[in-house]
């Protein structure tokens, strides 16, 4: 029967040849609680615990063929010791701690050539080991629940191990959407662009069908109207003639919007609905908000509210509240499903904790936008043990860390509840990743 592998930065001290580890402790880990004195009250209070760095020591008995053979074994066993911030596996799972070994105890005796006894002492800094493979949870595509405009989704995840730890999660909006990415630059200078240079928005692409450079731009953004279908040999979309009012990078989002058609609308009237030029490109919900007149350069446009469901691909007309129009439009301008959030919040809801994202350069904006909330303090969350974002931070597709109020969740190692809430124009769509290490108390 083969000896269990034990590991130390990655050297095998329980080999069954050289190394054997004589014993390993199972102790846990020391708690000690903090106090308060409060006036005319006998002793003291506990305001919290402070679980202490643990000291690992592990006897290992090393063998070798001869005298310099034993020598050697030591030099290896050495040359393993010595890296500060390394692993220590000691479960037959393969669990480990992360830490430094701190003292070393061995001598040679001349009455024993062939074996010795070193006594290792590792300090674990997180006193609690990790899985040695990271789990995760995938909601899948989820239509949040509400009458809007905050809208919420609850769901339940199992942790592992025997102790909280702490996840990393993603948001992503996935609000149904028609959009590509432009794959060249545009700014001013561009003047009388015919050929938008673009991934393929998808769908069917038709004469006077209308996209919003720029979209998820809190500021700059403007519409183009398509003469044709998407060229796939050129990758562009043939457009009207166009000259940026703004720059543009590659990569930014162009999205496909609704088109007002029939013979616009004038400024004073009052309306309900609205035919469509060609085809709506996504669905619409009750209560979802529609902005008349978005992507006009220098105008003001006006946000509807729809009052009747509406498929994608519908041709006829699409009912909102009745309302005042405040501005003549003419047939062929843009009117976009505003699918925007302005705030998210995650509430771990067994221990009522609750992390909030505010703001439209903070939060995901276009389909495929995520949000990850590094709930870690000490940042280490991959494969490898350490996570791609900063520890303790909410990000947006990966950038800078953003603001956030709150208290970053944590995951049980049984059953622990979380609701999604976002503040949002319109019904929206998202997808939950949640990834973590479990962990134990030894």
């Amino acid at each position: 029967m083969s000896a269990t592998s034990y590991l130390l930065n990655g050297l095998n001290i329980n080999n069954g040849t050289s190394f054997f580890v004589l014993n390993k402790p199972f102790d846990f880990p020391t708690a000690s609680p903090a106090l308060a004195k409060i006036a005319r009250l006998e002793g003291n209070t506990v305001t919290g615990y402070d679980i202490k760095p643990r000291t690992i020591p592990i006897q290992v008995r090393i063998l070798g063929t001869s005298r310099s053979n034993l020598e050697s074994n030591i030099d290896t066993l050495y040359q393993a010791l010595a890296t500060p911030n390394v692993t220590l596996s000691l479960h037959s799972d393969g669990r480990y701690w992360r830490g430094t070994v701190t003292d070393v105890k061995l001598s040679l005796a001349s009455n024993v050539p062939l074996t010795a006894v070193c006594t290792i002492t590792f300090t674990a800094f997180q006193p609690y080991p990790w899985a040695s493979s990271v789990s995760a949870n995938d909601t899948g595509v989820q239509q949040m629940s509400g009458s809007g405009p905050t809208y919420t989704y609850t769901y339940s995840v199992t942790g592992g191990g025997n102790i909280w730890t702490y996840p990393s999660i993603t948001v992503t909006l996935k609000t149904p959407s028609v959009q590509g990415t432009l794959t060249s630059a545009y700014t001013p200078s561009n003047s009388g662009v015919t050929q938008l240079l673009c991934s393929n928005p998808g769908g069917t692409i038709l004469n006077n069908d209308v996209f919003i450079v720029g979209w998820g731009n809190p500021t700059q953004y403007e519409y183009v109207t398509a003469t044709g279908a998407y060229n796939t040999g050129g990758g562009y979309i043939p457009i009207s003639s166009w000259t940026p009012h703004y720059s543009y990078a590659s990569g930014a989002t162009v999205y496909k919007a609704m088109v007002l058609g029939g013979a616009g609308y004038t400024a004073g009237g009052v309306n309900n609905n609205f035919t469509p030029r060609t085809a709506i490109p996504t669905a619409l919900s009750v209560g979802d908000s529609i902005i008349l007149g978005f992507g006009v350069f220098g105008s003001t446009p006006q946000s509807l509210t729809v009052s009747t469901a509406a498929s994608a691909g519908q041709t006829t007309s699409v009912f909102f509240n009745s309302v005042t129009i405040t501005n003549s439009w003419p047939a062929g301008t843009p009117i976009v499903h505003d699918i925007r959030p302005t705030s998210l919040t995650i509430t771990e809801t067994t221990d009522n904790r609750a992390i909030t994202v505010t703001g439209d350069t903070s939060l995901m904006q276009v389909y495929g936008d995520s949000n990850i909330f590094n709930c870690d303090p000490t940042g280490q969350l991959n494969a490898t043990g350490y996570n791609l974002e900063p520890a303790y931070s909410v990000v947006l597709n990966g950038g800078s860390p953003l603001a956030y109020s709150g208290i970053f969740p944590v995951l049980q190692p049984g059953a622990t509840s979380f609701t999604i809430s976002l503040t949002s124009p319109s019904v929206p769509s998202i997808e939950v990743v949640m990834a973590w290490f479990s962990r134990w108390v030894s």
